[in-house]
């Protein structure tokens, strides 16, 4: 983690200008919606193991919430993209009552041969004045101890020992729509939920935080969602984010997140009780051996 700060170029130590007058002519931008096929190109070029595509790019920077274009900082030489930065400012909770504004720097490439020629530095500067302006007080990223002391304590960044446990990212219908269709494919292995599903199907409307409105449809076939809801829906359910997430964590910590929501009242069901016949007969189908 770091302050974001003011200097000149070549003011980090062990940071030397080169004096390659190609240096003089690059371009640094902000992302353009014709840049992806060519940022994607620079990142695979630059990382040992390639990149995962454009899908990938797109689902990890300009569909998350709240992306700005200057967050994605482009290097142009001539016609030649020889560099990217990525970048994003969220909100942290440091105690409770205390939330700072802190920008996460993320994927960044140089061409290799375009390497060692203070590109990074550059880009680093003119993302610290934006972030100053805009009165971002933090900046830091997630890394090793070893590659921290090797290239990022050069920009003034200190490591900060700590542990990720658990990062999920489930972004807009798509990607909840293709874990939606796995699950019901699980549990339509059970001959005895397909029985249960041919007599009566269900429709459920779901509103998640952050997420916009859809519907299940559980048939004996499969499990689909699709946007908006339907006036025929048996059951609807607004659920807090946080629940979602914990479905990928483990059945007690579904279950603490379902009560916790409950109690806070952020979890409503309409129609369980209508339903609640029908939801029992499933889940002893579920657990009755075929």
């Amino acid at each position: 983690m770091k302050e974001p700060q003011q200097r000149r170029l070549g003011e980090v130590p062990g940071e030397e200008r080169t004096g390659d007058p190609s240096d003089e002519h690059i371009e640094l931008r902000d992302f353009r919606p014709e840049d992806e096929r060519r940022i994607v190109e620079t990142l695979a070029a630059a990382f040992p193991h390639g990149w995962h595509g454009n899908a990938f790019w797109r689902w990890k920077h300009v569909q998350r919430p709240g992306f700005k274009p200057s967050e994605v900082t482009t290097v142009i030489s001539g016609e030649e993209m020889v560099a990217c930065f990525h970048g994003a400012t969220l909100p942290l909770k440091l105690e409770p009552g205390l939330i700072v504004d802190v920008s996460f720097d993320g994927d960044f490439a140089v061409m290799p041969g375009r390497r060692g020629k203070n590109i990074p530095l550059r880009a680093h500067d003119l993302m610290d004045r934006r972030l100053l302006e805009a009165g971002v007080t933090l900046r830091g990223g997630f890394t090793s101890k070893i590659l921290n002391e090797r290239f990022y304590s050069k920009f003034g960044y200190r490591f900060v020992p700590t542990s990720t446990l658990h990062f999920r990212k489930i972004i807009g219908l798509r990607p909840l729509k293709q874990k939606i269709e796995a699950l019901g494919e699980r549990i339509l292995e059970r001959g005895k939920v397909r029985e249960t599903l041919a007599r009566r199907p269900m429709v459920i409307n779901l509103q998640i935080e952050t997420l916009p409105a859809f519907h299940v449809a559980m048939t004996a076939e499969a499990f689909t969602a699709k946007p908006g809801t339907l006036d025929k829906a048996e059951m609807s359910i607004q659920a807090p984010y946080a629940v979602i997430v914990s479905l990928t964590m483990g059945r007690w910590k579904f279950v603490r997140s379902v009560i916790s929501s409950l109690l806070s009242f952020r979890l409503r069901a309409r129609g369980l009780l209508r339903m609640s016949g029908q939801l029992l007969a499933l889940a002893r189908a579920f657990i009755r051996k075929d």
